[in-house]
């Protein structure tokens, strides 16, 4: 590696374009707005109406049959909101803090960025595809669709001779309604994505501190060495802070969306499972559809927890390289600042929420032994329900 320790180019090829154009980018049209508009206000007014109805009418049975698309319709909720808000934080987040290119240290960091963001891309078009296939099942009409979809009972019973209008209407919403879902996951990916590979260069960049000079024993007393070793130091430090502020600032921006997101996300999970192991005589087609759902959540969850792992990563990698560095050869002042960046990284920077909520490949784990246990559970009561 040959870097100067000045102000490097700036990364003019964006590897995640794809991400940004179709998740972040799109959602600042017009017609992007005009949809997020109509969503939100259609699962307010949905989700009042069948409240009241609930609260008056339902029974139990038809309640844990209409549950999944009333608890779902939060969780759509917070995703609406979170795009809202979250369209801007990519600009505001680089705007002070330009990313370095990737060929800054080499082309071979370039090449290793390239092939991981070809990764990332084509995991993403597969959630994609993936959650708009599932929406395609739940937009084709059957003859249970009445006992499932609360809405569309609710149109054949006043609607009249509009319902059939009105049903498909509602079912092509499904068709954006994926998209909404899936849009708040590959947002963060494409922050966590970016913050990664630039702290990836600060790595690299702190791996050769000592670039140019061969025979640091002969140094120590060398004031020109020294003067060289606090440029360096002191640019690795401002780098290392600036990026830590983009992801603590993602976090707090993020924070309370994910933790709701999280929460109703949780809600839906146990409502679908009740009617998956309660409901008696589910069409083939509906356990289809049930199984696709749940198949592309999983698969949603997992680009969260693989992003929180990387950073994290990546972090606690920059701390074995300061832990590393041959720190002796410098005088007390670069020592000093040495001890800044040693602190600085002595905490690998995680997407934490909470203390006890950290998203890496531990909080994966810790889910799905909780949906086994909730998945085992619900067995055990079907069973004692049907005997």
């Amino acid at each position: 590696m040959n870097f100067k320790f000045g102000e490097p180019e700036e990364q003019e090829e964006d590897y995640l374009e794809v991400l940004k154009i179709c998740f972040i980018d799109a959602f600042r049209t017009h017609f992007a707005k005009l949809v997020l508009g109509v969503t939100f206000v259609n699962i307010i007014g949905l989700t009042l109406l069948q409240t009241y109805f609930s609260i008056n009418s339902f029974s139990t049975t038809q309640f844990l049959k209409y549950a999944p698309i009333y608890f779902g319709r939060f969780h759509v909720l917070v995703c609406v909101i979170f795009i809202w808000h979250h369209i801007n934080v990519t600009h505001k987040l680089f705007a002070k803090i330009p990313r370095w290119s990737y060929n800054t240290i080499g082309k071979i960091y370039n090449s290793k960025v390239k092939r991981n963001a070809l990764y990332t891309n084509m995991f993403v078009a597969f959630i994609t595809l993936a959650g708009f296939g599932c929406a395609v099942l739940y937009a084709i009409p059957t003859d249970k669709d009445e006992e499932i979809f609360f809405i569309l009972s609710w149109f054949e019973e006043n609607m009249l001779e509009w319902a059939d209008i009105f049903s498909l209407g509602h079912r092509l919403s499904f068709l954006f309604v994926s998209v909404i879902m899936q849009a708040p996951s590959i947002q963060i990916c494409y922050i966590v994505k970016q913050t990664q590979y630039q702290l990836g260069i600060v790595k690299i960049i702190l791996e050769n501190i000592h670039q140019g000079f061969d025979n640091l024993d002969t140094l120590i007393l060398d004031d020109n060495f020294q003067k060289e070793m606090k440029k360096r130091l002191v640019f690795c430090v401002e780098r290392h802070i600036n990026l830590v502020i983009i992801g603590k600032n993602l976090v707090k921006e993020a924070g309370v969306f994910v933790f709701l997101l999280a929460v109703t996300g949780a809600m839906w999970g146990v409502s679908l499972m009740m009617f998956f192991y309660v409901t008696e005589d589910t069409p083939t087609f509906v356990n289809v559809r049930l199984c696709a759902l749940i198949f592309v959540s999983t698969i949603t969850g997992i680009l969260y927890v693989i992003q929180g792992q990387n950073i994290q990563d990546v972090s606690e990698e920059c701390f074995q390289t300061v832990s590393q560095m041959d720190w002796y050869y410098w005088n007390e002042e670069n020592k000093r600042i040495y001890q800044i960046m040693f602190l600085n990284c002595f905490n690998p920077f995680t997407i934490k929420f909470s203390e006890n909520l950290t998203v890496n490949y531990k909080l994966g784990i810790e889910l799905a032994k909780a949906v086994y246990s909730m998945m085992s559970f619900m067995t055990y009561v079907s069973d004692k329900i049907k005997k």
